[in-house]
Order: structure tokens, then sequence, then C-alpha cells
């Protein structure tokens, strides 16, 4: 097998890249403040008062790249000329594996768990070692997990934000030691991150709003909005002005009244129980749907329905695709759900992880940039499709999910 040397730190590297590429630019200079810090990588200590930004986007709302030969990462080499002949990562110099360190949020919910495992497998088959660690929603431990990563001279990490808000300096602190950052699907800001991997977030939340209109015809009524953690302040923005995109016109007019609207903490179904008892006591039982941010807080609301006899009366939205959902789908408690091919997510997530390491493009090329507060992040953004009664067996199949196993499961 070949062996390769590692890459040197990604801040180096592409601070390098981006100083010929000024000046091969006729002398090109930024007009950003200061205190605005570079793309998507370190920034050298001593010089970072005085790097400024091109191109900065909206705060935390995806900008779609129209011009990706002035990306940081446009020039690198291409991904899979770091493969080994059958496909798998090459070894260090010394002959030992890459260490990928894996930060993620909870096993409690299915997707996590579905992760979890999805890491062991692609990790394995691909020649690196990977070390797992889970926070158990427990924003202190993440921080001091990454830290001990970190310390154990990991090569990258990938983290599942479990509040994306807090995680800023350590992530930075990370970063300048020269390990890359890459994040999925919630967005750490304030910091460095090195490439973001996700789901569209407002494609996500349209998949919503456009069953509700388009596939329903509900274009009046009682609805009830339940909302994720309010502390993710990239994917649940996000996600929200989806929802509301065919929605929105229905209640500016008045013919659809929000009976409520509230964030679940830590996204719980305990959290959506007690916002279903709220709305349905507000609303005297007259709910024409409810828009659950994930399959989760769907969960929790089907079970207040069941208790009052009005499960599969009301429509319910999910997202994640989790087995429980597919099976309150099949049911008919569940109205849909939306399938994010989480094989491919993780695969992403690794590879770019690998990517930044290795010092070549990413092997799917960043199709936007997220400005999370410090400066553009690379991120690839992936697709992904409602799921209903009608079409899931056509659409699952030759899917991750075993849709018999599925659905014959207790």
């Amino acid at each position: 097998m070949k062996k390769v040397k590692k890459a040197k730190q990604v801040f180096a590297i592409i601070l390098t890249l981006t100083m010929l590429f000024l000046v091969g630019c006729s002398g090109k200079t930024s007009d950003k403040p200061a205190d605005q810090a570079p793309s998507n990588v370190k920034e050298n200590v001593e010089n970072s008062a005085e790097e400024k930004v091109d191109n900065l986007g909206p705060l935390n709302e995806p900008v779609v790249i129209t011009n990706p030969e002035n990306e940081d990462w446009y020039n690198l080499p291409e991904f899979d000329t770091i493969l080994e002949a059958d496909g798998t990562f090459p070894v260090k110099e010394n002959g030992e594996k890459f260490v990928l360190g894996i930060s993620l949020p909870t096993v409690q919910e299915e997707l996590w768990q579905l992760c979890y495992n999805l890491f062991e497998e692609y990790g394995t088959a691909m020649g690196v070692e990977v070390r797992l660690q889970v926070a158990d929603n427990d924003a202190d431990r993440q921080i001091q997990q990454l830290q001990s990563l970190a310390a154990q001279g990991v090569d990258a990490i990938c983290i599942g934000a479990h509040d994306a808000s807090v995680l800023g300096p350590v992530v930075t602190e990370i970063v300048e030691m020269g390990i890359p950052v890459v994040s999925n699907p919630r967005l750490p800001v304030d910091c460095p991150v090195t490439y973001h991997v996700n789901t569209n977030n407002e494609t996500l939340g349209n998949c919503h709003s456009e069953y509700i209109v388009n596939t329903l015809g509900i274009t009046s009524g009682n609805i009830v909005i339940l909302k994720g953690d309010a502390r993710q302040i990239t994917d649940v923005p996000q996600i929200y002005n989806g929802m509301m995109r065919d929605i929105q016109q229905y209640i500016d007019s008045g013919d659809i009244n929000v009976v409520l609207e509230q964030n679940c903490v830590d996204w719980k179904a305990e959290e959506a129980m007690k916002h279903a008892e709220s709305a349905l006591t507000l609303a005297n039982n007259d709910i024409d749907a409810f828009i659950c941010m994930n399959d989760g807080i769907a969960s929790g609301v089907i079970a207040v329905l069941e208790q009052k006899g009005l499960a599969g009366q009301i429509v319910v939205t999910g997202m994640d695709c989790e087995g429980s959902a597919l099976r309150r789908v099949a049911a008919g408690t569940q109205s849909m759900t939306i399938f994010k091919d989480q094989t491919e997510l993780v695969e992403e997530w690794i590879n770019s992880a690998m990517a930044a390491v290795m010092n070549v493009k990413p092997n799917i090329e960043p199709n936007c940039n997220i400005n999370n507060g410090y400066g553009n992040v690379p991120t690839i953004s992936l697709g992904a499709t409602t799921v209903t009664k009608d079409n899931m067996e056509k659409l699952l199949e030759g899917t991750y999910i075993d849709l018999d196993a599925v659905l014959s499961a207790q």
C-alpha cells in the first residue's frame, strides 16, 4: 500500500493559497472590516486581526456558490487522487491509520444511533480509525469530549452539535491546533469550521409546507407549528423558513390560523406532548394539522392524540424517516416523514474530513456557503424527499432502510 505524508495544517495551506490568489489578481484587496475572519480555516493567530474577507453572505443563511473557481478549495487536487487502488484511504507514512474523532449529541434518537453505526461501518470499510464520543445531550460534556479528542491527536473531528451556539471557543481552539473540523447538521457559530455537510434545511422545511398546501390542499383552518430546540440558531430558523414558504400567504390572509407555535427543548417528545395538550385545549380539539419539525416531536403529538382518540384524524408531519415514524405513517397516525439519506450524509462527513486532512477537494464539491459569524463555511448540501404511506415502498427501495423489517418490528 502506498504511503503518504500527512498534509500540512489546513489553515497554513489555505492561507498560502489565498495569498497566491491575491497576488495573481492584480493586487485586489478586501474592504471588509479587520475583525471578520477568512472563510473556512484557521488563521495565523498573529495575523488574524489583519485578515479581511470578501463576499460574506447573510448570517446563518446558505448562499449558492455560482462561481466555484473563486473558492479556496477549487484548485485543490481531486478527491480520488488520495485513494488506494481498492478505493480505501491511505495510511500515514509510519504505517498507522488516520484517526477521526467523532462527537455526536446523543444516541437516544433513532437517527443518531444510525449515524453512530454508520460511522463505525464506513470508517472500517475505508481503512480509518474512528473514535466515537456521545454527549448525551449535554453541551458541557460535548465540549469536554471535543477537548479530549483533540488532546489525543486525532487527525480531524466530525461534530454533530448538541448546542451549536456554545461550541465556538472549543472549535476555534481545535482548529488552531491544526485539526480540521467538519460539522453536520448543526453548524457551530463564530468559529472556523472547515466544511459543513447537511441536507438543505429550507428544502426540508418546504417538504412540510408543500405537503400541507399542495398535496393535501389545506389553505384554511387551524394549525400548530412545533419547532426544534431554539438554541439551534442555524438549522431551526432555516427549516422554519422553508416550512413557511407555501403557508405564510394563507396566514397573512387570515385563512390559516396558527393556534400555537412553540420550540421543543432538546427536540423532546415530552415537550411536544405538553404543547400538543395546550394547543388542543386552546382550539377545543379543532386542529387541522400539527407541523412537527422532526419525527421525535411528531411522536409526542401522536401520543397525545391517541390518548384523546384523535390519532389519524388530524394531519401530523415529521422528519428523519425513523423506523417508528415509518410504522406510524403506515398505520395512518402520522401523515408523512422526510427521507434524508443518512448513509450518504455520514460518508460525505468522513470524506470531507479526510479531504481536509489530505488537502484535496471534498468528494462532493460544496454547493453553497454559510456565514456562521466567523466567515463563509463551504457547505455540501444534499437533498431530501417526502415519504408517505402511498410512496414509501417505492421510494425507500434500495436504501439503507429495510422497510419490511421496519414495519414488522414492534
